[in-house]
């Protein structure tokens, strides 16, 4: 994995557990972390500047119904949608190695790594690492991406367990369980036989697990990945389709394109609608992101309906503001550019700062406050919202 120090990570994670299992936390996380905040934001090496959110507000553990019994004591580890709504542009230095590894990371209540997924990474332009100059010139693998939810695969004391990147209960990994007992039944045993410690990362494809894009009606998983839990090596693509042949598993298919200018290209054009992207994989580990500009579209009209003038803000603050307009309808970009004057407005009135968030607090829609915790949450939570606005506020009064 390219400029992150895995194992250095590794290790804080497992000290992090271990603070969580000697302190008996499970529901009461978060009151927990607010208490332990320096220790934790060491542990993560996360350094919090100005108007950042703290880091127990970026990570949650997820735990297995089984605890406290010690039949299966696995604890996960999740960036939060915060995360995601506020490390961007200047504060896109939070994404630290640590936190980047837990997107579905598994641990037993001994630290001992159990599951390892991708860790985090970024669409094409959007971090340091997939600005185009940073790109490596080595070869590469281009794999469809999928708009389905993430299922994590592995194998642990003789049970084949299943988790999405957040739970072990939520409706999408009850749905993979399904599909485990109901189209992959021999994949237990597979899967001991061929190596019980890799971690199998697949898509969830299903109308329950639908985004943006209709697959149709039916119920599989898409091998997308798999790492080796011991040895931390992912699997190559030739690997990866020997797997999938072992295990009756659908491979990511792959893209035979020379260059990323053919890519870009490709992903510019109107005509395809029904599909989401292209992961490209570099010899280093690097993965980057690449989505088609119809499903860009989806993506930024579905952001627009789910943080309103929050998805604005963020989009100024990261200079992406102009670029996003431009890829939206025009009936659509009349009603945002309406939302833009509104903030502009509040902004060119009078008042300290703080007045101005305040003001811009209010158009927040109070019905999204309802937030339930599933894999792709599509409103903001209240407290995101503000975080933004006061962000925005800070960040706009400086430049204007």
């Amino acid at each position: 994995m390219p400029d992150m120090d895995v194992q250095k990570a590794l290790t804080s994670l497992q000290e992090f557990i271990k603070l969580i299992v000697e302190a008996g936390v499970t529901t009461e996380y978060s009151s927990w972390a607010k208490a332990n905040e320096l220790t934790i934001a060491k542990l993560f090496c996360y350094k919090r500047k100005e108007g950042m959110p703290a880091i127990y507000e970026l990570v949650r553990p997820f735990f297995h119904p089984s605890l406290p019994h010690p039949s299966l004591p696995l604890i996960g580890l999740n960036y939060t949608s915060a995360a995601n709504a506020n490390l961007f542009g200047d504060w896109i230095s939070g994404w630290t190695d640590a936190l980047r590894l837990c997107r579905g990371i598994v641990f037993d209540t001994n630290g001992n790594l159990i599951a390892f997924p991708f860790p985090k990474f970024f669409n094409f332009q959007e971090h340091e690492e997939t600005k185009t100059t940073n790109l490596p010139d080595g070869p590469f693998v281009i794999t469809s991406k999928y708009d389905g939810h993430l299922g994590i695969i592995f194998e642990y004391n003789g049970q084949l367990i299943l988790t999405t990147r957040g739970s072990f209960t939520s409706p999408s990994a009850e749905l993979g369980r399904q599909l485990l007992k109901q189209q992959y039944p021999q994949l237990p045993w597979q899967l001991v036989n061929y190596n019980p410690s890799l971690t199998l990362l697949v898509e969830i494809i299903a109308p329950e697990t639908q985004v943006h894009l209709n697959y149709g009606n039916k119920r599989y998983f898409m091998l997308v990945g798999a790492f080796n839990r011991e040895t931390l090596v992912e699997l190559s693509y030739r690997q990866l389709q020997e797997l999938g042949r072992t295990l009756h598993i659908t491979v990511a298919r792959r893209l035979m394109i020379g260059s990323i200018d053919k890519l870009l290209t490709m992903i510019a054009d109107p005509r395809f609608t029904d599909r989401e992207g292209y992961v490209v994989r570099y010899a280093n580990g690097l993965r980057v992101k690449f989505k088609f500009r119809t499903y860009l579209q989806k993506m930024f009209m579905s952001a627009i309906a789910g943080k309103g003038h929050a998805a604005l803000m963020q989009w100024w603050l990261n200079d992406e503001l102009a670029n996003k307009l431009a890829l939206l309808p025009e009936e659509v970009v009349t009603k945002v550019n309406k939302m833009w004057s509104e903030i502009t407005t509040v902004m060119a009135g009078p008042g300290e700062l703080q007045a101005k968030w305040q003001r811009l607090y209010l158009f927040y829609n109070d019905n999204a406050d309802t937030l339930l915790p599933t894999d792709h949450p599509n409103q903001i939570k209240k407290s995101t919202f503000q975080s933004i606005c006061r962000e925005f506020v800070r960040k706009y009064s400086q430049k204007k």
